[in-house]
């Protein structure tokens, strides 16, 4: 019997890909909001501070609930171009900007993860990194893709999944990763907890 993994996010992305590690798992509702990034902070120091913040939502929940010895499973997922942060767009010529910024150039994937007991107080935190080059997007394209309205809960601006990966010229790295999760790494770890 495995055990039951408590995936602190609404993405249906990441719903999808936790299945191909365990069908055995329940969203949990109530925890997984993001922290505002603060640009004097690296990278790194926002991933992190992210998955400290939705594992103390995560875990406050659990233990409320007497589910404290399931496993909880909290995920972030951030572009980063240079040493910036490109967030989820907050409104169509946010979009446009971030996409315009990605058009010719590369930049980097980072999903951070943690999964462990949720009775653990800090626990281990996991980061897998791929390499995204795009192709020169017009400007065009680049509205038409934002018309759709898929960029709109994407960090970057983008869904690697939907109409945005004609966008992408190379990938270096797991792609499972820019979609939310990098499942080979998380194996790892859940099954190292079994």
């Amino acid at each position: 019997m495995t055990d039951k993994v408590f995936l602190a996010s609404g993405s249906p992305r990441r719903r999808e890909l936790i299945s191909e590690i365990t069908e055995n798992f329940v969203v949990l509702r109530g925890a997984g909001s993001e922290p505002v990034w603060d640009n004097v902070e690296s990278p790194l120091t926002y991933l992190n501070r992210v998955l400290e913040h939705k594992w103390a939502q995560g875990r406050e929940l659990l233990i409320k609930s007497n589910e404290d010895k399931s496993l909880l499973l909290v995920a972030d997922t951030i572009v980063v171009l240079g040493s910036k942060v490109l967030g989820k767009p907050q409104d169509s010529c946010e979009a446009i900007e971030i996409l315009r910024l990605l058009s010719g150039r590369r930049h980097e994937v980072w999903t951070g993860f943690c999964l462990d007991r949720a009775r653990v107080q800090s626990p281990p935190k996991h980061r897998t990194v791929t390499e995204v080059e795009f192709r020169n997007l017009k400007l065009g394209e680049i509205k038409d893709y934002v018309r759709t309205g898929e960029p709109m809960d994407k960090a970057g601006a983008y869904g690697f999944q939907d109409r945005a990966f004609g966008f992408i010229r190379r990938v270096r790295g797991p792609c499972s990763n820019i979609v939310g999760l990098p499942v080979m790494e998380l194996r790892a770890v859940y099954e190292g907890l079994q």
